[in-house]
């Protein structure tokens, strides 16, 4: 399902989901807040209304979840897989849109990461807390 024709409730069950997959299991979810937070950095600096800015992103965003996978076991990379599906799909989405559809799918985009944000300092608070730090 593409980020546009996602609701902001959906969005943010998504954004859970991938949180719940890369903190579960044996992982903890350290690690991928700074991670999360460069791609969020990445998308922050789109200026929507030009492609060469959207595609320079996308390379971006795609070169940095490769080297994250590379280091990752199966299950993990598959959610990182998941992970760049929707981002690179909402980028593409942004290069086909028309000018007002690319700043809807460009703030959507942005609540995705930052629920993921959300979601992974939640998880390394909850950890560190139960480890008694």
């Amino acid at each position: 399902m593409n980020l546009s024709s996602m609701d902001f409730e959906d969005i943010e069950k998504r954004a859970q989901d991938i949180v719940e997959k890369l903190s579960g299991g044996k992982g903890d979810g350290q690690g991928y807040s700074s991670f999360v937070r460069n791609l969020y950095d990445i998308v922050r600096k789109i200026n929507y209304t030009g492609n060469a800015s959207i595609v320079k992103a996308k390379i971006l965003l795609l070169y940095h979840i490769s080297r994250k996978m590379d280091k990752k076991g199966k299950e993990e990379k598959k959610t990182l897989e998941e992970l760049r599906k929707v981002l690179i799909g909402a980028c593409n989405e942004m290069i086909e849109a028309g000018d007002e559809k690319k700043e809807e799918i460009f703030n959507k985009l942005k609540i995705f990461l930052q629920a993921l944000i959300a979601g992974m300092k939640y998880k390394e608070v909850m950890n560190t807390m139960s480890r008694g730090r």
